[in-house]
């Protein structure tokens, strides 16, 4: 009975309805299907009036009441109808034990996480590929990845999925040096990193500079040399590294990889290579991909249109940064003039500076940010800053709190 999505769920009850007037009693087999169709539709009210129902329900039912609780964030009675069934006496399968290990992995609970294994252990069940991949999932979610590892190297069943669990663990950890081994074994071993998990560790490598663009090089290394299939989410994760850290020959090159490689390129793909242009301060390279948008059918949107703000202001054209702001059909966002703004501080611009401030301070009044920007633009080039107070006080704008230090 597939009656799970809203379009024919109506279908589903219908059918249930059926069930019920006809005075019949379903059988375990309809029971189940009924009890699956509410739970995936997160009845759990009516799921669990049914389960209660239910004369001899079976790991099936048990299974289908516990995923319905995670699926709902109701962790605490998932756990409950786990530990009915264990007091039923019923041989419960592995998807009722991962279940039970969904929970310890969303609530972070370590200590009923090693219980659940000791129970896995003793069911005789740790053998299977998919209860090993629950169990590295939770340790690893549990910051315990050296248990995670140990399970890996120990188990006789794994599969791609334990490897690429696993280094998302590594990556959550930040031991990216034990990451990027496991990387290159897993490759040698013929096996392929998913899409997800390639992504969230070329992101990983974005979180600091001195590590971020050392990993990050040498995962480069590893997608174009050992043969990793590149995609538009390990693309654009590249791409993110190289405008992070400043390497915009690099994001230049990876793009027209990209390109020979059929990779159409999405407006996450473009915010990346304009960064890039723009902190390596390449202006006419920018312009020409923040034209060549349109041959993508990308529709440019704010993060666009503030990158090719920052391109000018970064390279001192604060004039043009002005100017393409005045056109642009985001003259009226904040956001824009802030970043003209900004610029203006590096390049003790008090004028345009002047004027980008009373674009920001009009558009929000209450916004102290940019009051310290020009505040700042004005003391770095010597002028009276008086003004600038008085300004915030007749406007009642609160200065920030200054943060705290533990040092």
């Amino acid at each position: 009975m597939r009656s799970t999505k809203s379009s024919c769920f109506l279908h589903g009850k219908l059918a249930h309805a059926h069930i019920i007037k006809s005075a019949s009693k379903p059988c375990l087999f309809l029971q189940n299907n009924l009890l699956s169709m509410y739970c995936k539709a997160g009845e759990m009210n009516v799921g669990r009036r049914l389960f209660d129902k239910m004369s001899q329900p079976n790991f099936v039912s048990y299974n289908s009441l516990i995923s319905g609780y995670n699926q709902m964030g109701a962790f605490d009675k998932a756990m409950q109808v786990f530990i009915e069934g264990r007091k039923t006496c019923l041989k419960l399968d592995q998807f009722t034990y991962a279940g039970a290990l969904n929970v310890c992995t969303q609530t972070g609970d370590l200590k009923l996480g090693v219980l659940i294994h000791g129970l896995v252990l003793v069911s005789g069940l740790i053998e299977n590929a998919f209860l090993t991949n629950s169990l590295i999932d939770m340790y690893c979610k549990c910051a315990c990845v050296e248990q995670a590892r140990y399970l890996f190297e120990n188990s006789k069943e794994i599969d791609e999925i334990s490897w690429n669990t696993l280094i998302s663990g590594y990556v959550r950890m930040n031991q990216n040096e034990e990451m990027l081994k496991l990387l290159i074994s897993m490759h040698r071993n013929g096996l392929n990193l998913n899409t997800y998990t390639m992504g969230s560790v070329l992101k990983a490598c974005c979180t600091s500079t001195d590590v971020g663009i050392k990993y990050g090089k040498m995962l480069h290394g590893c997608i174009m040399k050992l043969g990793f299939q590149m995609d538009i989410v390990v693309g654009t994760s590249l791409l993110d590294i190289c405008a992070q850290h400043g390497c915009a020959t690099d994001a230049l090159n990876l793009f027209g990889l990209m390109k020979e490689r059929e990779i159409t390129p999405n407006h996450i793909t473009f915010v990346g290579i304009l960064s890039a242009c723009s902190y390596g301060g390449l202006v006419e390279e920018g312009l020409r991909y923040f034209e060549s948008m349109k041959d993508y059918d990308v529709e440019t949107s704010i993060e666009h249109y503030c990158c090719v703000a920052d391109l000018f202001g970064r390279a001192g054209r604060l004039a043009e940064a002005q100017n393409f702001i005045l056109t642009s059909v985001f003259k009226n966002n904040p956001i824009m003039w802030r970043a003209l703004l900004s610029s203006c501080r590096v390049y003790k611009d008090t004028v345009t500076g002047k004027r980008a401030a009373v674009k920001v301070i009009g558009l929000q009044p209450q916004g102290s940010a940019s009051y310290v920007l020009l505040h700042n633009i004005y003391a770095a080039a010597a002028v009276e800053t008086l003004a600038v107070g008085e300004l915030m006080q007749q406007r009642g704008v609160k200065k920030k709190e200054p943060g705290l230090s533990w040092i």
